[in-house]
């Protein structure tokens, strides 16, 4: 038998060797290696036909995550050259790795040396490992248990990994009497290799059908072994995430993180496909032809998440404004402050006992709701139960099917949590009784604002960097989860190794011709609500210091109104406050409540004068009108079982569907934790990672 070990640097053969099996792998980091001397003994013994084939497992934690290999060791007669090959799959990437031992005697001591090289995906990792083993046995038959201990200093880390091998020979094992045959030295001079790309070969001449190799592969990257019929090498193959292209599909908040968190992670071959001209999706901005900003939709800005902080942080500095909730509900003619429940002395009077009364019943009976949401009700029977007769009469159920263009018996209670503010009816009534404000709750109470360009500019800025990455005016016609491709509204053809899709769930459901049945019935219980954007802008100077308003009442249009020049003055033109004021509506709209459009603009301005908002005598100065098909998901009853069935059929194709449409959550809808699933995802595909905002 004849075995070789063959490395191949850009198809040349610089050395070979008589003994031994050639393992490596293919790779375009770059290597850079001082010039070093290495001597080093290696010794062939005289043994007789056996063949000892063990397999170890090692796991190590890392600072990656956790790496689990399997080694396999063949050696070739008892007191023979030991040759061992590992490949693992692990947080980073594929490792594989090549060890050359020394057995002396079936009976002897085992030394072997090691030296592995693993390409992740944070860069190329060179570790060294050094095993004593102890083999025992006759000259009928041998068993070897060695235990090996490999420390490496990779990018990411120390990796530690233990492997414990045992196994017998496939035929009688002879020792040989006395210190084996001295064995030659060999020199090895390594140099500095730059950006070489390193393959290897293995092959094991044979005249009978020795089961040398056969292909390995993981979930990360994939190795693939073998030979010709003719006994010559054939190149191994190595597959690894860098050689993955990574598809994102939108440039909102979730898919520009996430292509920036590929990028700090290494990873550069993706690409972003964006339907619009510019970055920023639900959060982008317009300026219009009269000079107003105008946002799409009511966004401000604040945080759950660091990385969030630090994007905002990275791409803006100082360029926003940092302001304090000051929002008002309007009730029965007068200002309440929000949230209402905590403002019950605010209403009028007749409404406040009403209200007050029913908020004690309902918490001194017997309620079957919890604070959060969590038990299964509806989320009418939810506010009901929480808060009496009296404030969902007068605002919580006309307000919120006003936003959601839903009825509440339709929706679930789940997603309360931070979203709605519960008060305890001892509270209420100490505030009820002193008539203190609280206005303070939730999580906006304080947040910033850019101070020009409206929120889009926080996206277009975090996007200048990846201007070679993203491609404008793309949108997606199908996809095919099978191919891993998908196919763009102008016929081009992409492939991915991952998409992470940032659009509406139920689009890309839609889109993809192989779904079943079952993901299809489910996406069609999905359910979303529209928003129609009506900006005003007034010549009249700026004298309202509030920042939001609510409105429940049946006679105005739209369920709130921004205070946009109070954010930044830069939102209207030339900055100049003291002449312009603008006001931005939202006006909701459904399937089950279609959109009134019938003068819209004119109901809407008589809607602002009649609460005071705007003078009756201000001259409009400009007019922005933009829908949005999709604004919210709406956490319907059917959601959750829809998600259940949708997005696990879709992550076992290598799909993440994330963002504020692709989660479909309401409750992951802000910016903040759009961009914190576009970074988890980011982290996921390139390092394995578990998300922390998405959950299943």
């Amino acid at each position: 038998m004849t075995a070789g070990v063959v490395v191949l640097v850009d198809g040349a053969a610089p050395w070979a060797a008589t003994s031994g099996v050639a393992v490596g792998l293919a790779a375009t980091t770059e290597v850079v290696l001082d010039e070093v001397e290495l001597d080093e003994e290696l010794g062939v013994g005289v043994g007789a036909t056996g063949v000892f084939v063990g397999v170890g497992v090692g796991v190590a934690v890392g600072a990656t995550g956790v790496f689990v290999g399997v080694g396999v060791g063949v050696a070739v007669g008892a007191t023979g050259v030991f040759v061992g090959v590992g490949v693992g799959v692990g947080a980073t990437g594929v490792f594989v790795g090549v060890g050359v031992g020394v057995a002396v005697g079936a009976t002897g001591v085992f030394v072997g040396v090691g030296v592995g090289v693993g390409v992740g995906a944070t860069g190329v990792f060179v570790g060294v490992g050094v095993g004593v083993g102890v083999g025992l046995g006759s000259s009928e038959i041998g068993v070897f248990v060695g235990v090996g201990v490999a420390v490496a200093v990779g990018l990411t880390g120390v990796f530690v990994g233990v492997a414990l091998g045992a196994g017998s020979p496939s035929a009688a094992c002879a020792g040989v009497a006395g210190p084996p045959p001295k064995p030659p030295t060999t020199k090895v001079k390594a140099t500095t290799i730059a950006a070489t790309k390193v393959s290897v070969a293995i092959f094991c001449r044979t005249p009978t059908s020795f089961p040398c190799w056969s292909a390995l592969e993981g979930e990360r990257g994939r190795m693939l072994a073998g030979f010709s019929q003719d006994g010559n090498p054939r190149r191994a193959s190595v597959r690894t995430l860098s050689n993955e292209r990574v598809v994102i599909v939108g440039a909102g908040p979730c898919g520009i993180a996430c292509a920036r968190e590929l990028l700090s992670l290494g990873h550069d071959n993706f690409v972003v496909l964006e339907r619009e001209p510019v970055a920023g999706g639900l959060a982008g901005s317009v300026v219009d032809p009269a000079g107003f900003t105008w946002d799409r939709g009511g966004h401000v800005v604040f945080s759950h998440f660091g990385e969030f902080d630090r994007l905002l942080d990275e791409v803006m500095g100082d360029d926003v404004h940092r302001h304090e909730r000051s929002s008002y509900v309007h009730l029965g003619g007068t200002w309440v402050p929000y949230p209402v429940q905590n403002n019950l002395h605010r209403m009028p009077t007749d409404m406040a006992v009403e209200s007050l009364e029913g908020l004690v019943e309902a918490q001194l009976g017997a309620p079957s709701a919890d604070a959060n949401g969590e038990h299964d009700l509806d989320f009418g029977t939810w506010m009901r139960s929480m808060f009496g007769a009296g404030i969902v009469r007068h605002f919580m159920e006309p307000y919120n099917e006003k936003v959601w263009a839903h009825p509440a018996s339709t929706m679930s209670a789940g997603w309360i949590a931070e979203r709605v503010a519960v008060v305890d009816w001892r509270s209420a009534v100490r505030s009820a009784v002193r008539r203190e404000d609280d206005p303070g709750w939730g999580p906006n109470n304080l947040f910033a604002f850019p101070r020009e360009g409206g929120t889009g500019s926080i996206y277009r800025r975090a996007a200048a960097p990846l201007e070679h990455h993203i491609r404008f005016e793309i949108g997606v016609a199908s996809v095919d989860v099978d191919a891993h491709s998908l196919l763009t509204e102008d016929g081009e053809r992409w492939e991915y190794g991952h998409l992470v899709w940032t659009g509406a769930l139920d689009h890309l459901v839609g889109s993809i011709a192989a779904a079943p049945a079952p993901v299809v019935r489910a996406a069609a219980e999905l359910v979303h609500n529209s928003v129609t954007i009506v900006g005003i802008g007034y010549e009249t100077p700026l004298i309202d210091d509030r920042s939001w308003l609510y409105f429940p009442d049946a006679d105005v249009p739209f369920y709130r109104a921004t205070n946009f020049a109070k954010y930044a003055a830069a939102n209207v033109p030339g900055g100049r406050t003291d002449r312009y004021c603008s006001w931005m509506t939202e006006v909701a709209s459904s399937d089950v409540r279609p959109l009134d459009g019938d003068h819209l603009v004119e109901r809407v301005d008589d809607a602002l004068r009649r609460t005071g908002l705007v003078p009756a005598d201000a001259p409009i100065a400009s007019v922005h009108v933009e829908h949005l098909p999709y604004a919210y998901p709406v956490p319907s009853l059917g959601r959750d079982g829809a998600l259940r069935v949708i997005q696990p059929w879709l992550d076992e194709r290598h799909v993440l569907s994330r963002g504020r449409f692709g989660a479909w959550r309401y409750e992951l809808g802000n910016m903040d934790h759009a961009v914190k699933m576009g970074v988890d995802a980011a982290r996921r595909i390139v390092d394995g990672t578990p998300e922390q905002a998405w959950r299943s």
